[in-house]
Order: structure tokens, then C-alpha cells, then sequence
């Protein structure tokens, strides 16, 4: 089997046209990836020191106008921070049920007000806005998760995005982001400038299951 494998293997790489489906921005996610690797998730500090999760906020629905005068960032620059397409793909499915009227999910975003003391957490930024955000079921009132992200309105692209975290398993990792966050950023971005977010495998909502009984089941 590891003959046939092998043997098809250097087919595909003498024929086959090359598989990219970062784009050509492998080397870019490669130097952030380590970059990052041993970076410890300062806003995660400062979030607990400051008991964020427990202060009130006048938390909106996500929309077009949220949050103005949020920095500059292209696609390529959404790719690098979520080290590859697959967080982007899972951010649409996340900004696609927050749009629908009957979604899954409820985003809802805030900019913070008051003093931050970012130095004496380690942080840095020109001009920072902390951007708080909601995530909630629609279904059950009572699941909450809760998203920041600080980033510099001085700055662009990627170096615009300083901090972020979240309250998942893998929200406080800084070595690329969850969907959670990164569906925030793409909406910010990108989302609100759409007519319609497409939601993946649309198709899949119009299918139901349905049971019926056969004599078996009634014996």
C-alpha cells in the first residue's frame, strides 16, 4: 500500500497543479505563526484583573454602523491573522446565522469606555479602541460568551489588530484567533459593506428528517 502511495504521490507532483489554498500567503502566516508562538494573551490578563465580563455595557446588534472608525484591513491581512482560510470560512457561518432573523446567533458589539492602564499590562497602542462584543444564542438565553478585541486606529492591516480574546477553549490562544473572533473582524470589514452573507450549505436548511412507522414498529 505505501508503493501505491508513493507511486501516486509523484504522479500528482508531476502533473498535478499546485495546491495553494492560502493564496500565496504561506511565508506570511509561517513568520506570524512564529512570531506568535510563545506570546502570552495580555488582554486576557488585563480582561480578568479588570473583571470586564462583569461590568454592564449598552451592547447593540452587530450592523452596518457598528463601531466607526474601525482600522483598515484587506482580505490577505484577515488570512494571515487567522493563519489560513479555514476561521474565515467558519467566521461567514457565524456572521450568516447572526443576519438571518431566525439564526443560531445574536453578535453584539460595544466600544468600551474608560481608562484601560494597557502599559501596565504590557500592551501598546498609539490609539486604542477596545471593542467588546456578545455572543449569544438565540435559543438559549442564558449562553453568553463574550469577545474583545483591542486594536490601533493609528495603524493598518495586520499590525492595526494588537490584542483579542475570547471566553472558549481556544479564545485565549494568540497564535491565530477562533471564528468567534474573527467573525467579528470580517464583519467589521467586510460584512457590513454586503447586500447578503451567504450562509454556507444553505441548501442544508430546507432538509428536515422525517419519521414514520412501520408495522415492525408498531408490533
Amino acid at each position: 500500500m505505501m508503493l501505491d502511495f508513493r507511486i501516486a504521490a509523484a504522479i500528482l507532483n508531476a502533473f498535478h497543479k499546485g495546491i495553494d489554498s492560502d493564496l500565496g500567503d504561506g511565508p506570511s502566516i509561517a513568520a506570524r505563526m512564529l512570531g506568535r508562538i510563545l506570546k502570552p494573551n495580555l488582554l486576557r490578563e488585563l480582561v480578568s484583573a479588570k473583571r470586564l465580563d462583569r461590568r454592564s455595557a449598552s451592547f447593540v446588534d452587530m450592523s452596518g454602523d457598528s463601531i466607526p472608525g474601525f482600522p483598515f484591513l484587506t482580505l490577505a491581512d484577515l488570512r494571515i491573522l487567522a493563519l489560513g482560510s479555514y476561521q474565515l470560512e467558519q467566521a461567514l457561518s457565524y456572521d450568516a446565522e447572526h443576519s438571518k432573523a431566525d439564526g443560531r446567533y445574536l453578535i453584539q458589539l460595544c466600544r468600551h469606555t474608560g481608562p484601560l492602564e494597557l502599559t501596565s499590562h504590557g500592551i501598546s497602542a498609539e490609539d486604542p479602541m477596545l471593542i467588546r462584543g456578545r455572543l449569544q444564542s438565540r435559543h438559549q438565553n442564558s449562553t453568553k460568551y463574550f469577545i474583545y478585541i483591542l486594536v490601533d486606529v493609528e495603524k493598518f492591516g495586520v499590525e492595526a489588530v494588537v490584542e483579542y480574546t475570547y471566553q472558549c477553549k481556544n479564545g485565549s490562544r494568540t497564535v491565530g484567533c477562533c471564528a468567534h473572533i474573527m467573525a467579528v473582524l470580517w464583519y467589521l470589514r467586510y460584512g457590513r459593506h454586503q447586500p447578503e452573507i451567504p450562509l454556507p450549505a444553505a441548501s442544508q436548511d430546507e432538509v428536515c428528517v422525517v419519521e414514520t412507522s412501520t408495522d415492525e414498529d408498531s408490533t
